[in-house]
């Protein structure tokens, strides 16, 4: 019987050496929405990547990367301001920016209190005044995700966002979760156990078994 339960192992040992390609899959995301008095409504999409997992290529691979992307709205007016409110003891390692639909490039800044990401009417753009049009800065951070909240201001008005939004904070890494080769190993071994203790069963008196 050890020589059959050897040979299972052996056959399922390259799922388990098989390098996996990251993927650009974030641990976390969401969207937090924005309704203005008067000037329409518009959201936040945000997303936590592990290190070496994020769409941005000048993004550090040692690093969680925490992206937020604006979406231009039709009730825009001027300049459009986010800001994200980090705990005490954040650390940011690195940033960028990302644009579509012919919009200018956010102007970073960090604080020991905010993230910032500013995108307005400059010269080089144009605001964000459709839905085609999306801004997306990113930072990066050795420190796990934990929930905050937003703000976000045009030239006319302010609002808070309705739903949490994730930022670096002094907090431990978010568990990770087995690759589908471990899961794959797992289930074969629990299944070819269950099918041989079934057997011996059938085959032998428990007291037998146990003996044994």
């Amino acid at each position: 019987m050890k020589k059959i339960l050897s040979l299972a192992v052996l056959l399922l040992m390259p799922l388990m050496l098989t390098p996996t390609k990251a993927q650009a899959l974030p641990l976390l995301s969401g969207t937090s929405s924005f309704t203005f008095p008067t000037h329409g409504t518009t959201s936040v999409d945000w997303a936590v990547y592990a290190a070496g997992t994020s769409p941005f290529g000048s993004a550090p691979l040692t690093d969680f990367v925490y992206s937020y992307t604006i979406n231009g709205w039709t009730g825009s007016s001027g300049w459009v301001d986010l800001q994200i409110n980090i705990p005490p003891g954040a650390v940011t390692t690195g940033s960028g920016f990302s644009t579509t639909g012919g919009t200018a490039a956010p102007v970073l800044s960090t604080s020991a209190s905010q993230l910032r990401s500013q995108n307005g009417s400059v010269p080089s753009g144009t605001a964000l005044t459709s839905p085609s049009q999306t801004s997306t800065a990113w930072w990066s951070s050795s420190q796990g995700p934990v929930m905050s909240d937003a703000i976000l201001t045009t030239g006319l008005e302010t609002v808070g966002g309705s739903s949490p939004i994730a930022v670096m904070g002094p907090s431990a890494p978010p568990p990770g979760v087995p690759e589908p080769q471990t899961w794959a190993l797992l289930l074969a071994l629990m299944g070819f156990t269950t099918w041989w203790l079934r057997r011996r069963q059938d085959d032998v008196p428990l007291e037998t078994c146990i003996a044994a």
